[in-house]
């Protein structure tokens, strides 16, 4: 199990970092053309905007999971500072930060996939269906998040396990 969930991290990891540096590459040209459309040639192409923000919408999802794989996130520890010279009350407060993140975060899931089935609008200029650009940034964003979550759980419990089979 933990090479299979290794090997899924590592799947997922080039996913994302290549999905990130897309879409602000993506962001960044998009930015740029819009601005020399619009200050040199008098054009303004208002389709621009709707790219820009899908995304944006993907840097965001997919950054989130991404930052979550190597907990360079922005987080309080006051707490884990406190408590790190018990290494078991350390293990149970790590326990239940990725439960209780993971339970949010199958919530907004949940309620994700409820917004995308009754979801029947479309962008402005591209009439792209708003449940598409959704199911493909927010609802996989979200999935690859808990994934994380799930495997962090998963590996913290492992090692305790292993720790304990040390002694």
């Amino acid at each position: 199990m933990d090479k299979i969930l290794a090997r899924i991290n590592v799947i997922i990891s080039w996913i994302e970092k290549n999905v990130i540096i897309l879409s602000a590459f993506t962001i960044t040209f998009l930015t740029f053309l819009g601005a020399i459309n619009r200050y040199f040639f008098r054009l303004s192409l208002p389709w621009i905007q709707e790219v820009t923000i899908i995304f944006y919408m993907f840097l965001v999802f997919y950054g989130a999971s991404n930052v979550e794989s190597t907990n360079s996130h922005l987080r309080v520890t006051y707490f884990e500072t406190k408590l790190i010279n018990d290494p078991k009350i350390s293990f149970f407060q790590s326990l239940y930060v990725e439960i209780v993140s993971l339970i949010i975060l199958s919530m907004g899931v949940y309620f994700g996939i409820i917004m995308i089935i009754t979801t029947t609008r479309k962008t402005t200029y591209l009439a792209i269906p708003y449940s598409i650009v959704l199911s493909v940034t927010f609802l996989f964003g979200f999935i690859l998040y808990a994934f994380r979550l799930f495997s962090k759980i998963y590996f913290l419990i492992a090692r305790k396990n292993n720790d304990k089979g040390l002694r």
